[in-house]
Order: C-alpha cells, then sequence, then structure tokens
C-alpha cells in the first residue's frame, strides 16, 4: 500500500506541475518563464526537478514547441498564437527499498538522502 500512495502522490505532483505550465502557455510569456513557474511548483511540492543539473541540463523541465518532438530546452523564444507546446515534468519525490536490504544497501539510502536532504532543502 505504501508504493501506491507514493506513486498517487508522485502522479498529482507531476499533474499539477504540467498543468500549471500549461495555464502559464501564453503568446506573452517565454519558455524560460514557464520553467521558473514550474520549477517553483516542483519545490513547493516537496519534491526535485529530476532533469536539473543531469548531463549538464540547466532546466527543470524541457519544453517542445511544434515539430520538435522533445528534449527541447527552455529559452527566451515565445510560442506564438496556436503553437504547439509541449512541457515534460519529471520530478524525484522520495527513495524506497524493496523488499529486504541488507546493512550497505540500507546506508546507501540513508546517505543519499541525507546528502539530497542538505543539498536541495
Amino acid at each position: 500500500m505504501r508504493h501506491e500512495s507514493c506513486l498517487r502522490t508522485y502522479r498529482s505532483c507531476t499533474e499539477h506541475c504540467t498543468n500549471i505550465g500549461q495555464v502559464s502557455s501564453q503568446p506573452s510569456v517565454n519558455k524560460n518563464e514557464i520553467d521558473s513557474v514550474v520549477h517553483h511548483m516542483i519545490v513547493e511540492a516537496g519534491a526535485y526537478p529530476s532533469p536539473l543539473g543531469y548531463g549538464r541540463f540547466p532546466k527543470s523541465i524541457s519544453t517542445s514547441v511544434n515539430e520538435c518532438v522533445c528534449d527541447g530546452l527552455p529559452d527566451s523564444k515565445q510560442p506564438q498564437n496556436g503553437d504547439i507546446i509541449n512541457i515534460d515534468v519529471n520530478v524525484f519525490l522520495n527513495t524506497s527499498l524493496c523488499g529486504e536490504a541488507d546493512e550497505s544497501i540500507r546506508h546507501f539510502v540513508e546517505t543519499k538522502l541525507t546528502y539530497l536532504d542538505g543539498t536541495f532543502a
């Protein structure tokens, strides 16, 4: 049941952040501003934007406009009226162990969570 609760929380967080991004998607709003709004919502939800810093990716979301299918880097470009915009939101919410784990694995997860709490809080 714990995993189901975690999945519901994750889904709720990503759906909410995606909806906020879609509401923010207006012709007068550039993709950097959408990234900033969604980043704030992710952090407010107690999560961390997974793309940020991954492979030197500098943003919290990816945005794609029209023929760009995925992984577009948010920038100062303003989508135009009628453009198709895709907003990808991925968040790190928590870490849990599956079943029994030996002491070294439990220590690894505890150390990781301690580091994340201090770094991203």
